[in-house]
């Protein structure tokens, strides 16, 4: 008996009747839809010749055949354009490092090479030798991969026609440009080290691309994930100075577990030449506002001081109220303030304002060097901030008048548990020998209903030059939180120590080529970025109903800091309960 008829009898034994047959195989499962593409090749416009407009399709000469935009289009690719120009800097950038820019690139790229030289035919000729060069120093599958992506012009630049040509001839993009995935034509930057001695290099052509896929991925997950509530705060909103504030209306937030803040420091017409200069601390602040304020300030009795200044008679006061999203309504008092005449001569008297403040400092940024950008931040923990729905006032200050677009995303995304509460912590200060002895611990004793306690903290560190660690901007702080103690929290800011530490951080928003040392890395930030938030659960070591202790300190090289510079910080507890 063969081994089958034996198998097929035990089995008849032990379940009384033989095994069905293999059924007959079914219709194949209906496959999963494919996403929507969401950078379909846009061949309707309306298209354009300035930095974000839409390209349109061309045709690129190139000694190794034509390339065909629309064609080629995948929604995966970046395409960059750099041009020879009748300069230094464009002489050393198209001398420089070829092996760095495919060191450093995305794979997704393709490079194309043109002249604006009446010596262009030298000049393609020297670059494809170049090329040809590095082509063959690479492993076969590195030089399968990006000898099809590398396009060298066939003809002058006067010739070549089209989208290329006209871009290339433009006021912006004399050096290069770049199309991103999403079609849009794009400023490449400074494609060089900053300072004495240093000139373009062609490497930083590279960098732009991590920026576009980053870009790409974030709008696929926002596409993805959209908001269950938004509060639009700016719509490319002209600032008249640095300073800006609008009023929104806070929604029930008691089932939004997620919140972020999307911003872009906009400049005009997109143009590099129209940003601004230098890298400062930019913030947005949640605020109070007064409630039924007066239409028309009124008049009151200023009270009278002597030639000394001494108080004879006080002010008059009023009482007032002020409400926020963060703490409801809360008494407060205005005073009248003198009225004079051009002689200096008081006349009379007027109420102030209510005085309101800015209490919660709610996300922040590094302006960038004359460039402009957009950042997406989750900062959901500070929804415990906005726990009393109505009238509240967003304050922001870019130390810059930007074209600036913002708005609030609010979602539930199903956690177990959402913020509800929380408690400012510690605050900055000089990075000297009396840091941690200013930053005591902190008791405290968490609200009902309280599950969960993290820590929030925007820290990020300023001024260099002032000691042989340049501390506190290009020195490795840490920083160490723990409660009732237990384990010990510590972030640590190492990209200080690199000198490209920026650069390496362009896949995740620090915008590339800026007009000064972007690329170096900092402690706790970059120019052209957000300052993404730390945070920190301590619910292992929580104790509900009780006094707990929080404590936090900083340390330089496992040492107390005892040097120079300063730290930026704003930090919480926040509390967390169940749905």
């Amino acid at each position: 008996m063969n081994r089958r008829l034996v198998l097929l009898a035990t089995l008849v034994l032990a379940t009384g009747c033989p095994p069905d047959p293999d059924p007959e195989p079914g219709p194949d499962p209906t496959p999963e839809p494919e996403p929507e593409m969401i950078n379909a090749f846009d061949r309707e416009g309306p298209f354009g010749e300035m930095p974000y407009d839409i390209a349109e399709d061309f045709d690129f000469e190139g000694r190794e055949g034509e390339f065909d935009l629309s064609e080629a289009w995948t929604g995966e690719d970046t395409y960059v354009f750099i041009q020879r120009q009748p300069n230094g800097y464009s002489q050393a950038m198209w001398e420089s490092d070829l092996g760095m820019l495919f060191f450093e690139s995305q794979p997704n790229v393709h490079y194309f090479f043109a002249s604006a030289r009446t010596t262009w035919e030298a000049d393609l000729d020297y670059i494809e030798d170049r090329l040809e060069a590095e082509f063959e120093s690479m492993g076969s599958d590195d030089e399968e991969h990006w000898r099809p992506r590398v396009h060298i012009a066939d003809t002058e630049r006067g010739e070549i026609n089209g989208t290329v040509e006209a871009v290339f001839e433009s006021d912006w993009a004399g050096y290069g440009f770049a199309i991103d995935r999403f079609q849009r034509l794009r400023e490449l930057g400074l494609m060089q080290f900053v300072g004495d001695g240093f000139t373009g290099d062609i490497r930083f052509a590279a960098y732009p691309s991590r920026l576009y896929d980053f870009e790409y991925e974030r709008a696929v997950r926002m596409a993805a994930n959209p908001p269950d509530h938004t509060i639009e705060l700016w719509d490319e909103f002209q600032m008249e100075g640095d300073r800006a504030e609008v009023v929104i209306d806070v929604p029930d937030v008691g089932n939004f577990d997620t919140l972020e803040v999307d911003l872009t420091m906009g400049c005009t017409d997109h143009l590099d030449a129209n940003c601004f200069e230098w890298d400062y601390k930019a913030r947005m602040d949640l605020c109070s506002l007064e409630v039924d304020a007066p239409k028309e300030p009124a008049s009151c009795d200023p009270g009278e001081t002597d030639a000394e200044g001494n108080v004879l008679e006080p002010p008059e006061t009023q009482a007032c109220t002020c409400t926020s999203s963060y703490a409801g309504e809360e008494a407060a008092e205005r005073t009248c303030q003198p009225v004079t005449d051009e002689e200096g001569n008081v006349t009379g008297g007027v109420f102030n304002d209510c005085p309101c403040g800015c209490s919660i400092s709610f996300a922040r940024w590094i302006t960038p060097y004359h460039r402009e950008g957009r950042w997406v931040t989750d900062i959901s923990p500070m929804l415990a901030h906005m726990q009393h729905p109505g009238p509240t006032r967003v304050f922001i200050d870019l130390d810059y008048p930007f074209v600036v677009s913002s708005e609030l995303r609010f979602a539930d995304r199903g956690s177990e548990t959402v913020p509800f509460a929380a408690v400012r912590t510690w605050g900055g200060g000089g990075f000297g020998s009396g840091y941690n002895d200013a930053h005591q611990p902190i008791a405290f004793t968490a609200p009902e209903g309280t599950v969960g306690v993290k820590v929030h903290a925007l820290i990020t560190g300023h001024g260099f030059n002032g000691d042989s660690a340049n501390c506190s901007e290009f020195c490795p702080h840490a920083h160490h939180f723990q409660l009732n103690g237990g384990e010990w929290h510590t972030h640590e800011f190492n990209e200080a120590r690199d000198f490209m530490g920026c650069a390496e951080q362009t896949h995740i928003g620090a915008l590339p080529n800026q007009f000064g040392t972007w690329y170096l890395g900092r402690g706790g930030w970059c120019p052209g970025m957000d300052v993404a938030p730390i945070i920190f659960d301590l619910t292992d070591d929580f104790l509900p109903g009780v006094e707990n202790t929080v404590t936090y300190q900083a340390s330089l090289n496992g040492d107390d800091p005892a040097n120079h510079g300063s730290i930026w910080m704003d930090s919480y507890l926040v509390f967390y309960r169940e749905r």
